[in-house]
């Protein structure tokens, strides 16, 4: 059923919410009517071994009297409650036991039904007020049904009888069998009548402005690795993220130049629509330099009152290289909020040592705080996280999962003693897509593009507006160039991100050069590209990796550790190779697939692969990089240097495409799951590149 499902919904353009929402939706209207026709069966079963039923035995009134008005003074309630209570007793205990659990059924049923708008709307597929709209007959009708059910088949013949010769008897009978069962059973009714006004009215409230996140601790309900809020449930265990008159978080993202730039990130109450900045370098007092000030007017977060806040991006520049700086921050009023320090990266050319620390995948739970510590002790230059940050899935109620996230980051500044800056890929569960989908986002309202901007525009002049935020960017980090890209959510793997790639390559060909993406090109699990072939990515980004020498490539996505060995496909290189590091465990549950899978190095590409949490440290310095992979409990796993003048310099490596095409020749004995050798593989591979050249 969830396959059928899952196929479904994959012919149409949706979402995860909107997946979710519909896919719930469906499998709660199957159960209801599922409810509805056991219920069905097992009262008309009943039924039938009671036998038909006669009016005979009654204790009815003036059975000759025809005024319909008056039908009500010919059934003397209290006298027939008696009857009916002697006749149930005289049943059969299965048979008592068979209305009891079919009347629990049609209660459960209608439940189930009610509730249908409001998953809908608890999701933002409709809106609340249609939600009422939908909810409000489905309860009416629903209703109708089970006082059709509880009124005494006795008291429906004889109802039918008197109303027989009425046009307008199905309206009427249906008032006096709910007013029959109201005067038989006068408790049973209110409480139901009750229950059904407050059903419909609260479920659409209670559930509205969901949130379903993963691995996010603390908030709402969990299951499994699955957390659902609503706005109702958040307003009991959520304090304001952002009080009146303060700052509730600091943090830094970097424009191109992260030598002589940054971008000051402040989230502040919602009575702080204007910012000041006032920032000088560590030594500025003593050298009695001139403060510099730059005002903000921020965007206001409007999601509900708990999240209401002004975010402010204010776009440094003009910095010293590998400087301490102090900034300042006073709201219009002149009143002082805070400060932070920073420390602009070194230039190209100045001989310092640069750390990054990169993952991806890393959510809010326990191991990614559990990281940071080890982080604090490598003091990073800057954080690359390759996607799936908080794991909101685009879903601006979930906001809160991105409050607790960058609160993890504000200890770690705070332990540092400066802002450490942020790089960060989009992944698949940031926008709520997959790979490939290409759904047009709305970038004012997905806290991704809101929260991050991570280049500037018009020349190095501003911080782009939210929907000129770009998914694929770079910045120079002292002697490196580091680029984030895009892998197909918003933006194809070819065309212009690929002409954008090659263009930024070419112009720093002389530095280090690193990518980071979210969907990996090869993956740590069940990666056979006999069965499976190459996509896009292996014809659009390699050529280009290869083409520029760039020395790491850091992929992520499927929750696993790997580190491949060099790797080079185009003809025409002969340089070292390049090193693909991933892939993507910094916090969730690890992929179990490298277990399942009977051979999950069938290519002999990896070089090391496991189902392992981790973060990479990589350690830059003027003559190598080094690269160390840690583990939950601070153990180095894995570790790999590479001599900068192999990738920068003139080099006279040769191919390891050789090595490549043998390794898979023995691992896969020459022939794919298709029947081509492997060299034919390799040999349209190679003219798959030509023709892209």
């Amino acid at each position: 059923m969830a396959a059928n499902l899952a196929h479904f919904f994959s012919t149409f353009n949706l979402n995860y919410t909107e997946k979710f929402a519909y896919d719930y939706a469906i499998k709660t209207t199957v159960w209801a009517v599922s409810l509805t026709l056991i219920s069905t069966i097992g009262n008309s079963l009943a039924n039938k071994m009671r036998g038909k039923p006669s009016t005979k035995g009654l204790p009815l009134q003036h059975p000759t009297f025809t005024a319909l008005d008056d039908i009500e003074y010919d059934i003397p309630y209290v006298e027939l409650k008696r009857y009916l209570q002697k006749q149930s007793i005289a049943q059969p205990i299965l048979l008592q036991l068979i209305f009891l659990l079919s009347s629990i059924g049609y209660f459960l049923a209608y439940l189930t039904y009610a509730v249908i708008p409001s998953i809908l709307s608890s999701l933002g597929i409709i809106p609340i007020f249609l939600s009422f709209l939908l909810t409000i007959p489905i309860s009416v009708g629903k209703a109708c049904f089970l006082l059709f059910v509880a009124c005494p088949p006795e008291l429906k013949l004889f109802i039918k009888a008197r109303l027989k010769k009425k046009s307008y008897a199905p309206v009427r009978k249906a008032y006096w069998q709910g007013r029959c069962v109201y005067k038989l059973y006068p408790f049973a009714f209110k409480l139901f009548a009750s229950v059904l006004t407050l059903y419909t009215i609260l479920i659409p409230l209670v559930t509205s402005g969901s949130c379903l996140a993963y691995y996010t601790p603390g908030y709402g309900t969990s299951f499994d690795a699955y957390t659902l809020s609503t706005q109702f449930s958040r307003f009991f265990t959520l304090e304001k993220a952002c009080p009146e008159g303060r700052i509730c978080h600091i943090y830094s993202t970097l424009a191109e130049d992260a030598s002589r730039s940054v971008i000051i990130n402040v989230h502040a109450g919602s009575d702080i629509e204007n910012l000041n900045v006032v920032y000088t370098k560590e030594n500025g007092w003593i050298d009695e330099e001139e403060p510099r000030n730059k005002s903000s007017k921020g965007w206001f977060v409007d999601i509900e009152r708990k999240a209401q806040r002004y975010v402010h991006s204010v776009y440094l520049d003009n910095l010293e290289p590998n400087t301490e700086y102090n900034v300042q921050f006073f709201s219009d009023k002149h009143k002082y909020l805070g400060d932070a320090r920073f420390v602009t990266l070194p230039s190209n050319r100045m001989e310092a040592n640069i750390t990054l620390v990169t993952g991806g995948d890393s959510s809010g739970s326990s191991k990614t705080f559990k990281f940071m510590d080890y982080i604090v002790k490598e003091n990073p230059n800057a954080i690359v996280i390759g996607g799936d940050i908080v794991y909101d899935n685009g879903n601006i109620n979930c906001y809160y999962c991105w409050d607790y996230y960058l609160g993890l980051f504000g200890e770690l500044n705070q332990k540092v003693g400066r802002l450490v800056p942020l790089i960060l890929a989009v992944g698949n569960h940031d926008l709520g897509i997959n790979s490939h989908q290409f759904r047009e986002i709305n970038k004012n309202e997905n806290l991704f593009f809101r929260f991050f901007p991570q280049h500037s525009v018009e020349n190095n002049t501003r911080v782009p507006e939210n929907e000129e935020r770009m998914a694929y960017f770079h910045h120079v980090l002292g002697n490196t160039l580091h680029v984030t890209l895009d892998s197909g959510y918003l933006n194809k793997f070819g065309g212009k991100q690929t002409e954008w790639l090659s263009e930024i390559s070419k112009k720093y060909q002389k530095y280090v050069k690193f990518a980071a993406y979210h969907n990996p090109i090869f993956s740590g699990c069940y990666f056979n590209p006999l069965e499976y072939g190459y996509d896009s990515r292996f014809l659009s980004w390699i050529p280009v990796f290869e083409k520029y020498n760039y020395m790491g490539i850091f992929e992520n996505h499927v929750h696993l550790f790997k580190r491949t060995f060099p790797l080079s496909f185009t003809n025409k290189n002969k340089g070292p190779g390049v090193v693909y590091f991933g892939d993507g465990a910094w916090g969730v549950n690890e992929n179990n697939c490298y277990y399942e899978d009977s051979n999950p190095n069938i290519t002999g590409i990896f070089a090391k692969m496991g189902s392992i949490n981790h973060i990479w440290i990589v350690k830059i310095s003027a003559s190598e990089v080094q690269y160390s992979a840690i583990n939950l409990q601070g153990e180095v796993i894995d570790s790999y240097k590479q001599n900068i003048k192999d990738y920068i310099g003139t080099t006279t490596g040769s191919s390891s495409k050789t090595k490549f095409l043998k390794k898979l020749q023995d691992s896969t004995k020459g022939k794919s799951s298709k029947g081509n050798s492997n060299k034919d593989i390799l040999k349209n591979l190679d003219s798959s590149f030509q023709k892209k050249k």
